[in-house]
């Protein structure tokens, strides 16, 4: 299983300015150059549509590759495959320098393409982000997501890659100014939760005000990984694997009597947001209810695409009336204890001699934790599958919310019904 880390965001709120260029001196080429003509201005903008984690100001370069039409017969021109860096500040004048790009002579009657990516606001293309651009002249490249050192995907290292194009742009276009708006290639994600005590049952309740759901681990099953971008016609994505968040420590929430359909907690929140190479994910299949029960492993052999939740549901006053009984504790010890030590920072299935609280070990203090999906000690799994041919569309936000009464077992049963737990 692949298993991808935090990933913090750095999107960009939108802005208009003018831009400076300097030469890259990074050599990967040795093109042949046409005769430059007048030096090419720049117009960049940044798509704010997205919600962002960082400001503005955090945009201050990218870089530019420019081919002149078509490009198999005419030279390369405006550095070649290095491409330009240009560099500025969001609101400030920005203007190229007496070395920098420059228009083709022959531009005003001879197109050019113009492609234009950005990491995170600047133009560092680091090893690790995984943009390979040996067919950026084709207007394409590629992206791998960055690994480990064990080979699993590493989402620390992925950043948020921004893309910008002009096709068969003319020197006597616009004056000569390049106008390039930037978006992002890929797909954000975030994710929350629902833990209703009131879900069915609006009377009595299903379950106790004071239930805790502590999370382990979020994987989300069977994406694609990696893919091709096309400034023209967008991503093929490729490459099926995992994606797997770990919390360390693990996350906890509560359940609430809620009283409105719309009201969920987070547990990915926009600060470690993830990103997705878009895609249409496969999940056509996983649909169960009492009658016709899908099970797990058929899933997996249909390839469908579905999120496993790994955590334990317990309760938090019922643990506290153990801990007071087992070893005699007030309710204040037992309350402390809890803050201090939560679920989910104790390996409770075997001793723990690192923890000792109170003149008990981490093992016997496990014995006392309540639990209420499977009475399992070892974090159990509830799986959510997708809706049939959900896409994620580059550009775009997506916020997932999973309400753990529509979580299955493995069995295709729900985790969580009613007033009763199975």
């Amino acid at each position: 299983m692949k298993k991808l880390k935090f990933l913090t965001l750095a999107a960009i709120a939108a802005a208009t300015a003018m831009v400076s260029s300097c030469s890259d001196n990074v050599d990967l080429s040795t093109p042949t150059k046409e005769a430059e003509g007048k030096a090419l201005v720049v117009n960049p903008t940044v798509d704010g549509s997205r919600i962002v984690t960082t400001t503005s100001g955090d945009f201050t370069s990218f870089k530019l590759f420019g081919f002149q039409n078509p490009p198999s017969t005419q030279p390369l021109f405006f550095n070649g495959t290095d491409g330009y860096v240009y560099n500025g500040a969001i609101g400030s004048a920005w203007s190229p320098t007496a070395t920098g790009a420059k228009w083709p002579a022959n531009s005003d009657t001879n197109s050019s393409n113009f492609y234009a990516l950005s990491v995170n606001g600047g133009s560092s293309l680091p090893s690790y982000t995984g943009v390979d651009l040996a067919d950026i002249q084709q207007g394409k490249f590629s992206y791998t997501a960055p690994t480990t050192a064990g080979g699993d995907v590493d989402l620390s290292k992925q950043e948020d890659i921004l893309v910008a194009s002009r096709l068969n742009a003319l020197q006597t276009d616009n004056n000569g100014v390049l106008n390039l708006p930037f978006t992002h290639a890929l797909a954000k994600l975030t994710m929350q939760m629902r833990f209703n005590s009131y879900e069915n049952d609006k009377t009595t309740g299903d379950i106790m005000d004071n239930y805790v759901y502590t999370i382990k681990s979020i994987t989300i099953h069977n994406v694609k990984l990696n893919g091709q971008y096309s400034f023209s016609s967008g991503w093929t994505p490729s490459d099926v694997g995992d994606v797997t968040i770990n919390f360390s420590p693990a996350i906890s929430i509560n359940s609430k009597h809620l009283t409105g359909d719309a009201e969920y907690q987070d547990i990915i929140d926009n600060a470690h947001s993830i990103m997705i190479v878009p895609q249409t994910t496969s999940s056509s299949a996983w649909v169960s209810t009492n009658e016709n029960k899908h099970t797990l492993a058929e899933a997996e052999a249909e390839g469908t695409s579905y999120i496993e939740v790994l955590g334990w549901i317990w309760d938090k006053a019922e643990t506290k009336n153990a801990l007071m009984g087992d070893f005699s504790w007030t309710d204040n010890e037992a309350e402390t204890f809890l803050n201090t030590y939560p679920l989910g920072s104790l390996d409770i299935s075997k001793a723990n001699t690192d923890v000792v609280y109170n003149g008990q070990t981490g093992k016997n203090i496990g014995r006392s934790y309540q639990f209420l999906v499977d009475d399992n000690r070892d974090a159990c799994p509830v799986y959510f599958p997708f809706p049939a041919s959900f896409s994620f569309e580059e550009n775009k936000y997506y916020n997932i919310r999973l309400n753990i009464y529509k979580g299955l077992y493995d069995t295709g049963v729900y985790a969580i019904f009613g007033a009763g737990q199975v």
